[in-house]
């Protein structure tokens, strides 16, 4: 019997455990390269506009933590309730500072800007995650 491609990839899901729809990591990943591609994508563009890498930074942090509740609220965790909100800006907050710090750091290493953040990017999308998990949506059932 020959089977067409979805179906193989159908079987392949079914063999490995979990499917797409069943694993919140691999929704977390979809999710961070879209929200790492806005958000890189507005740093970039004040950078730009202000020549000023903290304040690119921080209008990428700001619009990209409102986006980000959205794509991980709704594809990650299934809950993007607003009492949520709070504690996400929080983590996002935690994260900036983190990052700005790393940012400062990398520049005075002799790194441009935006090599400094595309190097910092997978570590900021990693501690992102695991904060939201954490202390985020912790106690919620993911599914």
């Amino acid at each position: 019997m020959t089977l067409s491609p979805s179906d193989r990839i159908r079987r392949s899901s079914v063999h490995c455990g979990k499917t797409f729809e069943e694993h919140a990591f691999l929704r977390f990943l979809v999710a961070g390269g879209v929200n790492t591609i806005f958000g890189y994508t507005v740093f970039c563009l004040v950078l730009w506009a202000s020549g000023h890498s903290i304040v690119a930074l921080a209008a990428g942090t700001i619009l990209g933590t409102l986006f980000s509740f959205l794509t991980i609220g709704n594809l990650v965790f299934r809950r993007a309730k607003p009492h949520l909100l709070w504690r996400f800006i929080a983590v996002y907050a935690f994260v900036f500072f983190w990052n700005a710090a790393g940012l400062l750091i990398l520049e005075r290493s002799y790194f441009g800007p935006v090599v400094a953040q595309a190097i910092l990017t997978p570590f900021v999308v990693a501690l992102s995650y695991f904060l939201n998990k954490r202390f985020v949506f912790g106690g919620e059932r993911q599914s």
